[in-house]
């Protein structure tokens, strides 16, 4: 999409689409007419500097997957490249998500899907960064801020498992960290798989399992489980910064 002013473009954002959030790199906005997220650049915002390129922000866009939001589309003011457009997705960003209430079941079916989308991305060479914070639960799970993606030339399994664990972090964190610390590092196989977050499966079949065996039925959610929770004062602050309400 092209504007010749950045006055212009402002107005467009003001008064057709719906601010919906921000974060270290823009601002983003819905439209509601087509399902599409506007995402502009804070430098240009704040600044008016822009450094991008059109080559570079859509050089994912024939990429085919279900999991990463990649850009279709570009924002111009003149020749500058100042933000994209992708499709828009209803879901919540996991740090706003109470992992108590998730449902097990269909998060581990959610997770496996979207590992899937790992590989192929990962057999076409790209490195995935800056995965924490990015992740959206809805009825599929899903990554937003492609921006330091890049395309890379090394093996194929090496890469996998990079980027495996580049995933990984978050969905780690989401389901044990300031929660349920202590039970995972009082069990050895557990503590392992959290501290290297190399199979995001396995640890959850293990985590459902130990946690069963305590309560004395099969879980489906975690809330099941609630006096488990970390009950140390001396625990230390949680990695995993979230925004939700009180448990």
């Amino acid at each position: 999409m092209f504007f010749d002013s950045k006055e212009k473009l402002m107005d467009f954002l003001k008064y057709n689409l719906t601010f919906i959030g921000s974060g270290s790199q823009g601002e983003c906005y819905l439209n509601v007419k087509n399902n599409t997220v506007y995402k502009i650049f804070l430098s240009y915002i704040e600044d008016s500097i822009c450094y991008n390129k059109k080559e570079d922000i859509l050089k994912f866009s024939n990429i085919n997957n279900k999991t990463f939001l990649f850009a279709n589309d570009v924002v111009m003011v003149n020749d500058d490249v100042v933000g994209y457009i992708s499709k828009y997705v209803n879901a919540t960003n996991l740090y706003k998500i109470n992992p108590l209430n998730v449902n097990l079941n269909n998060f581990e079916k959610l997770v496996s899907s979207s590992l899937n989308d790992v590989d192929n991305i990962s057999e076409k060479s790209i490195r995935l960064y800056d995965i924490p914070y990015n992740i959206l639960l809805g009825r599929k799970l899903y990554v937003t801020d492609f921006d330091e993606f890049n395309y890379v030339d090394i093996d194929t399994q090496k890469l996998k498992n990079f980027n495996y664990h580049a995933f990984n972090i978050e969905l780690f964190w989401f389901l044990v960290d300031g929660y349920f610390d202590e039970l995972v590092n009082d069990n050895n196989e557990l503590k392992e798989m959290y501290k290297n977050k190399e199979n995001i499966i396995l640890f959850l079949k293990m985590y459902r399992k130990v946690l069963s065996e305590y309560v004395g039925f099969d879980i489906d959610k975690l809330n099941k489980c609630k006096k488990y929770l970390n009950k140390r004062v001396s625990l230390k602050e949680p990695i995993y910064q979230r925004i939700i309400k009180s448990r």
